[in-house]
């Protein structure tokens, strides 16, 4: 068999019991010299199958365990599961149930190979909320400092108490050096864990390969408010219903520490000088290390959202305002705006409003559409491949110019738009057009109007806090844009 395309940071066997789940963006397309090619996953790539490939492909496919596919040596079979895991194209399914032929054996780990870390200060009652979910297995609480100790817990928590704050970073990293178990999840106190939550979760570690897993984020109560309505809907925290392998510029860029759960081989602990983003900054130095990352919305925890505007707002300008440091010590995977050069030029064309941008920018990308087949050669029709690529690379860069602006560039655009007709109707454009997309899409509980100003809200807060950052840390690294080529087939 043989297999190209993609490449694996990892070159560890996948156990036998292990069952794919192919992404939704797997699709199969006809290829040169009698091969197949799966195009998908994030960001997208083609793999290219021969005959036996694509039957190993099928059988992956279909939910069987690696250890029952054939066609293939398990090497060459195994390859294939993890090419198609680290590029997204697939996931992996721990939910099937057991077959008569091969029953899967039980996981390797249990709820009571888990400590669970909960950093707090001042939050008694969401305190006591959390621990009553979390069950009888070991519990480390680390008061990081609260003006009332906490105490009168229940046996099996220990605790360790900070007499002066020092942050979530470091009551984290203070509960992980006091765990000795296998694997450590932190959850806040203000969440919730609901019963079963670790079922989803500890399959995962069964790969030796993943050293992180984080379960879906989901609003704890809604008070029936627009804003907890739009939350529940729009949450930083909540990254969706799909499975994810969660890398830099993917699909799941980030997963947050309201609730991680860690391989403790894998993890070096949270940088303590970062008061936001630090979650952020640990993930990616796990997978920098070559450990693989997962989110798994088969779990789903609940927290408690902010449901006063100000608070809100106050948040989401905090997020923003770790953009700069993580650039500082992520370069390459911090970015406002990561298109290609040519989409970003037809979209500044359209943006002058004159007859000449107006001509020259479906022009522009045409030109590119048109180019895209020669990046293609390994497709038996590349051409119609190339329409549907092009456009839809061409639609997606138009909604991240626009989310660009209102994130990182209102500073520089509302003045244009102050003394210039056609910048207001253009800063006017990437505010609304986005919005009213994504409502549609989203069909919330809100009306479309509200919904365009709460955004527009979210995202100026957000954009402040940028700012702010980049100020306090005297760079511009998070407003600096990188204008990438067209995605390429990987030899």
């Amino acid at each position: 068999m043989t297999v190209t395309g993609g490449q694996s940071p990892q070159h560890i066997e996948l156990p036998g019991h292990t069952r794919l789940r192919l992404d939704p963006s797997a699709e199969r397309l006809a290829g040169r010299d009698c091969r197949t090619v799966i195009m998908g996953g994030s960001p997208l790539r083609l793999m290219r199958l021969d005959q036996r490939g694509i039957k190993v492909f099928d059988q992956l496919g279909s939910g069987i365990r690696l250890d029952s596919v054939t066609s293939a040596s398990r090497r060459a079979i195994a390859n294939l599961a993890r090419r198609l895991l680290d590029g997204g194209l697939a996931h992996p399914d721990w939910s099937s149930e057991p077959d008569a032929v091969s029953p899967t054996p039980s996981g390797r780990f249990t709820a009571a190979d888990v400590t669970v870390v909960v950093p707090v200060k001042d939050r008694p009652e969401q305190l006591a909320r959390l621990l009553a979910s979390v069950g009888p297995g070991p519990v480390i609480v680390v008061d990081d400092g609260s003006a009332v100790p906490v105490g009168h817990l229940p046996a099996n928590v220990e605790v360790v108490r900070h007499n002066q704050s020092r942050g979530p970073g470091a009551a984290r990293n203070t509960g992980f050096a006091h765990a000795t178990t296998a694997l450590v999840a932190f959850a806040d106190s203000d969440v919730v864990l609901p019963g079963g939550w670790l079922d989803a979760l500890l399959p995962h570690f069964d790969d030796p390969a993943v050293g992180l897993v984080a379960p879906r984020i989901a609003p704890l109560v809604s008070d029936g408010s627009v804003l907890t309505r739009y939350e529940a809907a729009r949450s930083s925290l909540d990254l969706g219903p799909l499975p994810a392998r969660v890398a830099p510029r993917t699909r799941v860029g980030y997963v947050p520490a309201a609730v991680l759960l860690v391989r403790r081989e894998a993890f070096d602990g949270f940088l303590e000088a970062m008061p936001v983003g630090e979650d952020v900054d640990a993930v990616w130095r796990l997978i920098a290390r070559h450990w693989t990352a997962r989110y798994e919305p088969a779990s789903t925890v609940q927290h408690d959202h902010r449901t006063r505007f100000v608070d809100f707002l106050r948040r989401r300008a905090e997020y923003g305002s770790s953009a700069a440091p993580l650039a500082l010590r992520h370069r390459h995977d911090v970015t406002p705006l990561a298109v290609s050069g040519w989409s970003a030029f037809a979209w500044g064309l359209l943006a002058t409003q004159t007859p000449l941008g107006i001509a020259g920018a479906p022009l522009v990308a045409g030109v590119t559409t048109a180019m895209l087949p020669g990046k293609l050669k390994s497709l038996a029709e590349p051409n119609h491949v190339a329409v549907r690529l092009g456009l839809r690379g061409h639609l997606g860069a138009g909604r991240q110019i626009a989310s660009a602006i209102m994130r990182a560039y209102l500073p520089m655009a509302v003045p244009l738009a102050v003394g210039s007709r056609r910048a207001r109707r253009a800063l006017l454009a990437a505010a609304v057009v986005p919005a009213l997309l994504e409502w549609h899409e989203r069909r919330p509980p809100i009306d479309a109007p509200r919904w365009v100003l709460l955004r527009c809200a979210d995202d100026a807060a957000y954009c402040v806090g940028v700012w702010i950052g980049a100020i306090e840390h005297r760079t511009i690294a998070p407003l600096v844009p990188d204008f990438t080529s067209w995605p390429r087939t990987r030899k």
